[in-house]
């Protein structure tokens, strides 16, 4: 987990970066990520809900998506702007258990398998 919070920082550093060369004061962030990408877009989205006067936004300016990431948040907190979507039959979604104390903040929605014609499909529980 260590490297998802250590690529979490690079993200925010050049996001502040960002934000101060091109004089930007208002604005709305999208962060989306896919497995390792998911588990640092989720712990950049804890980072901007804990400081967000310092990132100059609103909560409800922020949002993240996040999808089969795999936990790496040392929190369990439930934030409104940060989704994780997850299919328990993906073998990333278990890793680093929460009885090592890591999580995956926010809100969560399951996507459950079923077989059509050969195909799985998914459903949003």
């Amino acid at each position: 987990a260590k490297g998802f919070d250590e690529a979490s920082l690079l993200v925010l550093d050049r996001l502040k970066d960002y934000l101060k060369d091109n004089n930007i004061n208002s604005y709305k962030l999208l962060v989306t990520g896919y497995s390792r990408a998911g588990a640092v877009s989720n712990l950049v989205g804890v980072h901007i809900n804990e400081e967000l006067k310092e990132y100059g936004i609103d909560e409800e300016d922020l949002y993240i998506y996040t999808f089969e990431a795999p936990k790496g948040v040392g929190k369990d907190k439930e934030y409104s702007n940060i989704h994780n979507v997850v299919n328990h039959n993906d073998l990333v979604t278990y890793f680093y258990p929460e009885f090592w104390g890591l999580y995956r903040s926010g809100k969560g929605s399951v996507i459950y398998g079923t077989q059509c014609q050969g195909r799985t499909l998914g459903r949003v529980a």
